[in-house]
């Protein structure tokens, strides 16, 4: 896969598309990456620009992964009903259908293909922003599990926001998928923008570690990648704050040129083809510090 060449961002927005799956315009800098960024490497990384969540097949190369030992991981089914669009229990179908199908008697694939079905519409989206999940009901603002934390957190934490808590709390989490819903479209754009680079030159990234890495994002609502890294949200591990310094490096080649490293007093070398960095900061005098610079470049 060729690694597209960065330029100076450009001075305008852009439509995104084939990230966000709509008409959403979005500020100049995320622009600039979303075009940089191959709708065939979304498509090989499982990317649902619907519902904003990342799903690499098992054996992806650079973004693969592998189920827990001793646990089958949960995942989000639509119910076994054709045509219902209600998340599916372990049983194949969702709530309605299953007190249905428990009340005649029959197999779950007896009364999945009875004509007589109804197949019934989505009772709504869990209000909590990373999540993908149905409400738990019609007059339920949560799927069951974030009803069920909302309900808890109410107890034991006294005054919380509610509508803060829909924009920082974690979605249930699925082995194999990394949820962006709910995170800026810079973050968004950014984080698929450096593991597309990353992809690119063979570099791996463990799925349970950028999981936990955008959960510490979302916490602290973050706006960009590199300020993140700068200022790292509390608590961040070595592994998170690895990965958060590769994909950020990743986003401060995109923007930069080999003019606008030479202003600088530390120069990325990999922007002169180079590795590793040339560092200025050593020379106290402004002046020779300059001179050195134009001499080098």
């Amino acid at each position: 896969m060729t690694v597209p060449v960065a330029g100076p961002v450009a001075a305008t927005g852009g439509v995104v598309s084939h990230v966000f799956g709509d008409d959403r315009v979005v500020e100049e800098r995320a622009a600039r990456l979303a075009r940089l960024i191959e709708a065939q490497f979304l498509a090989e990384c499982g990317w649902d620009r619907a519902g904003q969540i990342l799903a690499p097949p098992a054996d992806h190369p650079q973004l693969g992964w592998c189920e827990p030992a001793g646990r089958v991981a949960a995942r989000v089914a639509r119910c076994a009903v054709p045509g219902c669009q209600r998340c599916a229990g372990a049983d194949g179908l969702c709530r309605s259908h299953r007190r249905g199908q428990l009340r005649r008697g029959v197999s779950v694939e007896e009364f999945a293909t009875d004509p007589a079905r109804r197949a019934l519409v989505r009772p709504g989206i869990c209000q909590v922003a990373a999540c993908p999940r149905d409400r738990h009901g019609s007059l339920v603002a949560y799927c069951e599990p974030h009803q069920n934390r909302w309900l808890r957190e109410c107890k034991t934490m006294s005054g919380l926001d509610e509508a803060r808590w829909r924009l920082i709390t974690s979605p249930i989490p699925v082995t194999g998928q990394v949820s962006l819903a709910g995170m800026p479209p810079l973050i968004v754009i950014q984080v698929l923008y450096g593991l597309r680079q990353r992809s690119s030159t063979g570099g791996h990234a463990r799925l349970d570690v950028l999981r936990v890495l955008v959960e510490d994002l979302r916490r602290a609502q973050a706006g960009d990648l590199q300020a993140a890294f700068e200022d790292p949200p509390g608590g961040m591990g070595r592994e998170k704050r690895r990965l958060l310094g590769a994909l950020a490096w990743h986003i401060r080649l995109a923007v930069t040129d080999p003019e606008v490293e030479k202003a600088k007093d530390v120069w990325e070398l990999a922007v002169f083809g180079l590795r590793g960095q040339l560092s200025f900061t050593g020379i106290s005098q402004p002046w020779l510090r300059e001179t050195v610079k134009r001499l080098q470049g």
